[in-house]
């Protein structure tokens, strides 16, 4: 999943698109990647079991800070691990699309057996406008990051 994926350098970068484009340049160029990408998917071969099962921690080699997960705010008790959420405050009236019959691929898991077998792999897709505000862009909130205190002790113990 990305989210705010046309608002900087960095993602621009990650997308594999040069990092000057600005969000106008890099909607069309990523939607001309994207219908490449539709007509001409990477092969795949389903396995049994491969090298991710083999990453095996127990007991003390347990490192739960290891895991990418969000610290919502200071006054969170802890991180939280496959929680699946991702919360946008914004006006769904105005600034939410909903986008029919998307492309997608047969990889993908919410399209229903029986469509993919008719060779309906299409979806439905929500484009939310989850960017800072331009226009009051210097008033918005600042971005969430951990209490300098929870960080200190984080990094100390876990490096």
């Amino acid at each position: 999943m990305f989210t705010n994926i046309f608002g900087g350098q960095r993602q621009n970068i990650t997308l594999g698109f040069p990092a000057h484009l600005n969000k106008f340049e890099l909607s069309p160029a990523f939607n001309h990647a994207f219908k490449e990408i539709i007509q001409h998917p990477i092969s795949y071969e389903v396995v049994e079991t491969g090298p991710v099962m083999d990453n095996v921690m127990e007991g003390d080699d347990v490192n739960v800070l290891s895991f990418p997960t969000p610290l919502w705010h200071a006054g969170d008790g802890g991180h939280y691990i496959d929680t699946g959420s991702f919360n946008v405050t914004r006006d769904p009236a105005t600034q939410i699309d909903i986008i029919k019959f998307a492309w997608s691929t047969g990889l993908d898991p919410s399209i229903h057996p029986d469509r993919k077998a008719v060779g309906d792999t299409t979806n439905s897709r929500a484009i939310i406008n989850a960017g800072r505000p331009f226009h009051w862009k210097d008033r918005y909130p600042k971005v969430n990051l951990p209490d300098p205190e929870v960080w200190a002790k984080a990094k100390e113990k876990w490096g």
